[in-house]
């Protein structure tokens, strides 16, 4: 199974607020979760990328090394793209042959449940 797989989008959204200067606490209420579950993830994340140090604690004070500002600046270059890519109109909107729901215009538009999700084997 590929590490990638194991990064969410919270994991990004928690090294953007790092990067920012943000720490444990903001990362921690921005993404609706205790300090010790954005630590976990950190070390989750370490291991996603080859077991290299991410961040480093000098007392009560968290900061990324020079390889975790580096993780951290692509991961928010990567969730910037998806969050412009979610805001952006698809097409036009068109009017429907029968007069009934316009189509979509936007990724968001389409954010409806599928009937029968496939099932993971």
């Amino acid at each position: 199974m590929s590490r990638l797989r194991r990064l969410d989008v919270d994991d990004l959204r928690i090294l953007r607020i790092l990067l920012h200067g943000g720490n444990l606490c903001d990362a921690a209420k921005a993404n609706c979760v205790t300090q010790p579950a954005v630590t976990q993830r950190l070390r989750k994340m370490e291991w996603v990328f080859d077991e290299s140090k991410i961040v480093k604690l000098g007392g009560r004070t968290l900061t990324l090394t020079d390889y975790g500002v580096r993780v951290a600046v692509m991961c928010s270059a990567a969730l910037r793209i998806l969050e412009d890519f979610l805001d952006e109109p698809m097409v036009p909107q068109q009017p429907t042959r029968n007069g009934s729901d316009p189509e979509p215009t936007s990724i968001r538009d389409m954010e409806r449940p599928i009937p029968n999700p496939p099932r993971c084997a």
